[in-house]
């Protein structure tokens, strides 16, 4: 990767200012209008920030954007956009989302799924997104791990398991605190999805084994985690990779039952790697992972043909999976004028997804993450839970968030067990169906694929809005 000048914490965050790219105003004529109006600067610890009352970029929220360099690896920089809340800012929760992967950018799901703005088919406008989940909440969205995204550093820097990209993102977390100090004592939230099933609890349980790197140091207000479409117990999970194939909702067979027996085959044979991978055979993790990718996956494609994201769609179709590879975002995030907004300097290639990254991870992928939810329900601080799924998802699908939350050993998995489904009313409609116990939550949403946020924003913003609310009340 190209080199860049190591720089200290933190000379490197942008006046995030200028109007949408959809005006009149050519782009160099909008940014340096946008950058002589608002620009403030605070000599003191040399950060640019932009005025509360300047034309906003992406939103008129105050926000703040750039690289922080980790202090625990040789010259490692993760990159951040954050924006307050539109409600109050000052009371309302911080949340941090993790895109999944491993080597999914943020940037996607700020952009694309929940996010105060999103792009434009031509990739040079922004459109402001009114169910964003900075309306109840201040958020910060990272590309982790190294190699992600914006993210950089040398190759000695990148990681090869959640748990090594959570002891990353604590130091990340320790930075950003230092630069947004009003923030320190806020209730704080940890949510992603699809990997992130990996990365959300590894990071909460960095988190609550090390509150402070040492004496003094802040200590994050760790409240909860929310995982949709996770990836969190594999071995559970795989083996309900065929429920949604043979019954759904929404009356698709999608394999003759010659293929569904073929299938079914391939699932016993991944598991019995599965097993063997949380018994700390690496070798069969990998080997897991790669059979998972050959006989699960790839058979939805080629014989079933439809989209691994959203079961509704053939694999064609302008659905979530097309979404990921739409050009508009790259078009967006490589655009210079956007990049210098953003204080990506030098220029940096925005990918949606690192190859390289998810190479790395190739073993950590059977890892079981279950383990470290157990451990938080058992804390008795009561760090809450929410495990939320679309529906309509064959990826991560619900039926098998729904058995590993079951199946999940801690003080209140008999009242969970017992718990019967209850629907998730929004303004008088189920939306969904929640199974609740202690601080447990598991949420179906209805009419959904792999990205909530994106099929059903306003449902994810209103599940969003109430899981953080404090005192917890519930969903």
């Amino acid at each position: 990767m190209e080199a860049t000048t190591p720089t200290t914490l933190q000379d490197e965050r942008l006046p995030l200012t200028g109007s949408a790219f959809s005006s009149s105003q050519s782009w160099p004529t909008k940014t340096l209008i946008a950058i002589s109006l608002a620009l403030v600067v605070f000599a003191s610890i040399g950060v640019f920030e932009a005025s509360s009352n300047a034309p906003a970029f992406c939103d008129s929220t105050a926000q703040s954007s750039g690289h922080i360099k980790l202090t625990t690896k040789a010259n490692a920089h993760y990159f951040y956009w954050f924006f307050e809340s539109r409600g109050n800012p000052a009371t309302d929760p911080l949340v941090l989302w993790l895109q999944g992967g491993p080597g999914g950018s943020s940037m996607f799901a700020l952009l694309a799924e929940n996010g105060p703005c999103s792009i434009g088919p031509d990739g040079a406008s922004t459109t402001p997104n009114p169910i964003s989940w900075t309306n109840h909440a201040n958020v910060i969205w990272v590309d982790q791990p190294t190699g992600t995204g914006f993210s950089y550093g040398p190759e000695a820097d990148y990681d090869s398991t959640a748990d090594q990209a959570a002891a990353a993102l604590v130091d990340f977390l320790h930075g950003w605190f230092k630069l947004h100090p009003q923030f320190i004592h806020h209730d704080f939230f940890v949510t992603g999805e699809s990997y992130a099933g990996h990365y959300v609890p590894a990071l909460a349980t960095a988190l609550r084994k090390t509150p402070t790197r040492h004496a003094g140091d802040i200590q994050i207000n760790l409240k909860g985690i929310a995982i949709g479409n996770g990836f969190t117990s594999p071995l559970i999970q795989i083996q309900h990779q065929a429920d949604l194939m043979q019954a759904n909702a929404y009356n698709k067979t999608l394999l003759t039952d010659d293929e569904m027996a073929a299938y079914k085959k391939n699932v016993s044979e991944v598991a019995a790697l599965a097993a063997r991978c949380y018994a700390n055979d690496t070798i069969a993790c990998v080997q897991a992972t790669a059979q998972w990718t050959t006989g699960l996956r790839t058979p939805l494609l080629t014989i079933a043909h439809v989209d691994e994201y959203d079961l509704r769609h053939d694999m064609l179709s302008p659905s979530n999976g097309q979404t990921i590879n739409s050009p508009a975002l790259p078009t967006f995030l490589n655009n210079p004028l956007v990049q210098a907004q953003l204080h990506i300097d030098p220029p940096r290639t925005w990918q949606v997804s690192a190859l390289d990254v998810f190479e790395r991870f190739a073993a950590d992928f059977f890892r079981n993450y279950e383990a470290h939810v157990a451990a938080l329900l058992q804390e008795e601080e009561g760090i809450r839970v929410l495990i939320y799924a679309g529906d309509a998802d064959l990826m991560c699908n619900w039926k098998g968030q729904e058995a590993w939350t079951t199946a999940l050993v801690w003080h209140g998995q008999d009242e969970f067990q017992a718990a019967a489904p209850t629907p998730f009313i929004i303004d008088g409609d189920a939306k969904g169906e929640l199974r609740r116990a202690g601080n447990l939550n598991f949420l179906r949403i209805f009419d959904s694929g792999h990205m909530v946020p994106t099929d059903q924003p306003a449902v994810a913003l209103e599940m969003l809005r109430r899981f953080t609310h404090s005192p917890f009340q519930g969903l």
